[in-house]
């Protein structure tokens, strides 16, 4: 299994990163991605579920509301971030 990290606000801004934890190596690393794909989001929740992560929520770089859902293949990272259909917000 890996741990995610993504994303997050600090002194240099909203940032679009994906780190990966592999718990068997005591290893952090970057995920590479297409820079033009990536997801600037904060205060948001990511899940894994199969091969892919799911993003949802949380405030854009503009500091709007985010409402729409991304996912990401973890299998191929390098294609980026995709918006996800999704019906009605969550319940």
């Amino acid at each position: 299994g890996r741990v995610w990290l993504h994303g997050g606000r600090g002194q240099q801004g909203v940032s679009a990163l994906l780190h990966q934890y592999n718990p068997d190596l005591l290893l952090w690393s970057l995920v590479p991605m297409d820079a033009a794909k990536t997801l600037a989001l904060f205060n948001h929740s990511l899940v894994a579920h199969g091969s892919k992560l799911y993003a949802y929520g949380g405030y854009r770089v503009d500091g709007k509301l985010n409402t729409s859902v991304y996912s990401l293949d973890c299998k191929n990272s390098a294609v980026g971030w995709e918006m996800v259909a999704a019906n009605g917000p969550p319940r």
